[in-house]
């Protein structure tokens, strides 16, 4: 794509070939001797400027050359220019495309939390501004998180009295008869002893852990570091976070 006539004819590396051969070719010509055969048709123009003796074809194939090489620097210049401009737009589109999946994913965010509340609400059991609703399915403690923040809420974290005497209930209706430990959004993982809820504020339910002179909870140490609620009589017992137990979420409502 030369923008000079010849300036594609040869290779980059036959012409750097042609200006360091340059004296060689020259001294192999004779005076006043034919110099189309090295650049056919080139030298020949540029020699009738430059005369028709060995300088005059020395001078003539080292400017041509040198032309020629400027021509093919310009043609990779302006193919540069031109992808670095492609690659410009390709950015800007990017960032625009980055920016509509953002809008999309919040969207998204923003109606699974709708939809969990009200499925929430209406199939679980309402206290205060949030829903509690029982899953009989048996999941790691982060597996169940995983999947209560897929559906838009989070692992129950019944914060005061009200909610505690609220979740005990609901579980203890709908996981009877029986005993089925369920997992609750309340680790200390972070900091043994140190119990919070998933979004780290600090637990004060500090008296429904189980208390037995033998079996008194919490007792796991770094061993048991998630909380499970009791369904048949709502106490709290740490527990080893990789064991698979029902579990509750919470929804807004």
């Amino acid at each position: 794509m030369g923008f000079i006539h010849g300036a594609c004819d040869y290779t980059d590396a036959q012409l750097i070939g042609l200006l360091g051969n340059t004296l060689a070719m020259a001294s192999q010509v004779p005076l006043g001797g034919p110099t189309a055969g090295y650049l056919p048709g080139h030298v020949s123009r540029w020699q009738g400027l430059r005369g028709s003796g060995r300088e005059g074809t020395q001078v003539a194939q080292q400017e041509l050359a040198i032309q020629l090489l400027r021509d093919r620097q310009h043609n990779i210049e302006a193919v540069v220019s031109v992808y670095s401009s492609h690659f410009s737009n390709l950015n800007a589109k990017l960032t625009h495309v980055q920016s509509a999946i953002s809008n999309i994913s919040d969207t998204t965010f923003t109606n699974r939390k709708g939809i969990g509340g009200l499925r929430g609400c209406a199939k679980g059991r309402r206290v205060n501004a949030k829903c509690f609703l029982g899953v009989k399915a048996f999941e790691t403690f982060d597996e169940g998180a995983r999947l209560c923040g897929e559906g838009g809420g989070r692992l129950a974290s019944p914060r005061g009295a009200l909610e505690m005497e609220a979740l005990a209930a609901y579980t203890k209706s709908f996981f009877g008869p029986g005993n089925w430990p369920a997992w609750i959004g309340v680790t200390d993982r972070l900091n043994e002893g140190a119990y919070v809820y998933q979004d780290g504020t600090r637990s004060a339910l500090s008296d429904h852990w189980f208390r037995d002179p033998q079996l008194g909870q919490p007792n796991g140490g770094r061993q048991e570091n998630c909380v499970a609620l009791s369904t048949d009589d709502g106490k709290w017992w740490d527990k080893d976070c990789m064991r698979r137990m029902y579990y509750i979420c919470e929804y807004d409502y």
